[in-house]
């Protein structure tokens, strides 16, 4: 996805998933999906954190992944949506002022793709083993993750009958298609077909030129449904031609 640019052409405020990755990462949280490929040892200690509150470092966050899938017999089915800080309690900050060692502890929020499940781990990192490892209630997802939003809308332009959408529009590049995809959400309103799949609504935006602020020209009336395991598009909603802006977004040229 591209970027809003402002008045100093070099500059550029982030599209949403590059806000999404930034912010994650300020916040301690890694979203670790297919990304990861560092692999850390189960034995390898723990980094002293600072103070009992500060975020988890990188070797942390390795870790805690790799005494997750050591532990549980995690195939390469599972991604780790988030991994971050599991936050010690009040008694136990307390106990830090008087020079007593804490716990530093992981939470990682897990989805197995094979069966479209999600759940919720905890690790210890001080000792080296996981604590907790809960299944989520049946319809509960995790969020999506950074990579997700790739391979979404990869699935989304690869679609043939996203394609024929766009020749209807009178788009002829597909890779001027800016693809942004939103939770479909469960409400208990869905389509029979749609019920307990874990789905993805994917606004689009065309650019006029590769480097065109995407945003300022929508896509009207045409969503992509797209079924998130197994990255296919299922259906493309559309809801009539509508023409597209006439003139591009970059009023900083």
């Amino acid at each position: 996805m591209k970027c809003f640019q402002t008045s100093d052409s070099s500059a550029a405020i982030v599209s949403r998933r590059d806000f999404l990755e930034a912010s994650t990462a300020v916040a301690g949280v890694m979203s670790v999906g297919r990304w990861l490929t560092i692999q850390a040892t189960a034995a390898e200690p723990a980094t002293k954190a600072g103070h009992p509150l500060d975020p988890l470092t990188t070797v942390e966050i390795e870790r805690a992944v790799s005494l997750l899938r050591s532990d549980r017999k995690l195939g390469d089915a599972w991604r780790f949506v988030a991994v971050t800080l599991a936050e010690p309690t009040r008694s136990a900050m307390v106990a830090d002022r008087v020079g007593k060692a804490i716990a530093r502890n992981a939470q990682a929020v897990l989805l197995d793709t094979a069966t479209g499940r999600g759940a919720e781990a905890t690790v210890d990192l001080s000792a080296g083993k996981v604590t907790r490892f809960e299944s989520l209630a049946a319809g509960i997802q995790p969020p999506i993750m950074m990579d997700e939003f790739v391979e979404c809308e990869a699935a989304v332009k690869r679609s043939p009958e996203f394609r024929a959408a766009l020749a209807k529009r009178g788009v002829k590049d597909v890779d001027l298609v800016m693809v942004e995809p939103w939770s479909a959400g469960m409400y208990g309103t869905e389509l029979p077909e749609d019920k307990g799949k874990r789905l993805a609504r994917a606004l689009c935006f065309v650019r006029s030129e590769p480097k065109d602020n995407g945003y300022a020209r929508p896509l009207e009336g045409v969503v992509a449904v797209v079924d998130l395991a197994k990255m296919e598009v299922t259906r493309v909603e559309d809801y009539g031609v509508v023409p597209l802006p006439p003139t591009a977004g970059n009023w900083a040229r």
